[in-house]
């Protein structure tokens, strides 16, 4: 459901915060009130988004797991086209990963789901995705080993780090032991998809560069 207006817009510096709980430019109010409809929302493993809306306004966005169903046949068919990335998300949270796979499908990514480090690694072993959002507090083998893992077998493999509790500390150590990024919960969907087009963008001018120098090639 897309709800729309032409008024004056949001500022995007403003954007990032305006589901915080008590976020607000107005004079009066309480600033509870998106952040109320964000949370009702999210308990129904929905999520909601806003946008600029052209030629001026706000357009906002909300999806719950009913209109998900609606879009397995056109992921069907860009998957027989070849043009969706894969994203495996490891996060022992199922409302995450279920709001993730909403997310994801919706930017035209084909999400997989791993509850723990060990699933994922098995999974990996059957099918390699083009990128990993790895949740860092996880029972048994948390986020920071199970990149360890990950990078020992896998070591050009694209890794996005999410934590709830993170520190200045643990986001050094995650970017020292091969992270992307490091993105702090609760998500916000703006920065998130930043993230993943950046990783993306960055891995396939990688892989586009050409070579200018071969076996053959002396320097002079």
């Amino acid at each position: 459901m897309t709800i729309s207006d032409n008024g004056c817009g949001i500022p995007d510096e403003d954007k990032p915060r305006l589901f915080e709980p008590y976020f607000s430019t107005k004079k009066s109010g309480t600033g509870l009130g998106l952040a109320i409809v964000s949370t009702i929302i999210s308990d129904h493993n929905g999520y909601i988004r806003v946008r600029d809306n052209e030629p001026r306004g706000t357009r906002f966005h909300r999806r719950t797991p009913g209109h998900w169903r609606n879009q397995e046949r056109v992921i069907s068919q860009r998957l027989a086209r070849g043009s969706m990335h894969s994203i495996l998300i490891i996060d022992d949270e199922q409302s995450i990963r279920d709001s993730l796979t909403g997310i994801l499908q919706d930017e035209g990514f084909n999400p997989m789901t791993a509850a723990n480090g060990e699933e994922a690694l098995g999974r990996m072993r059957d099918e390699r995705p083009d990128l990993i959002l790895l949740d860092i507090w996880m029972p048994g083998m948390d986020g920071l080993e199970t990149l360890t893992r990950i990078r020992d077998f896998y070591p050009e493999q694209l890794v996005i780090m999410m934590s709830g509790h993170g520190t200045i500390e643990t986001a050094v150590r995650a970017t020292k032991l091969g992270a992307h990024d490091f993105i702090e919960k609760p998500l916000s969907l703006e920065k998130l998809l930043l993230s993943i087009q950046n990783a993306l963008k960055l891995n396939r001018l990688v892989e586009e560069k050409p070579r200018t120098e071969g076996p053959d090639c002396q320097r002079v």
